[in-house]
């Protein structure tokens, strides 16, 4: 999908750079760095997720369903940044 973007000239310029060192094109570049933006939100997202689930369990010696649910969809997400 085509879209117009407005940026800094330095970006523009560094975004260049990166691009013509790596052989790649500026859309890809900007592409890439945006996926790797949004990985790392949410994966920041289910760390915490993941650290409250664990504290939960500590507290209660248990898994509840809730608790167990939220681990399922970490190590769904785990498998997709993985690749499996």
């Amino acid at each position: 999908m085509k879209i117009n973007i407005t940026m800094k000239e330095e970006l523009v310029k560094r975004i260049e750079e990166y691009a013509e060192e790596n052989y790649t094109s500026k859309s890809g570049t900007i592409s890439i760095a945006v996926n790797q933006y949004l990985n790392a939100q949410e994966l920041g997202k289910n760390i915490k997720l993941l650290a409250v689930s664990m504290r939960k369990i500590a507290d209660e010696g248990q898994v509840d369903d809730e608790t167990l649910e939220k681990l399922q969809d970490f190590e769904r997400f785990v498998k997709v940044l993985s690749g499996q």
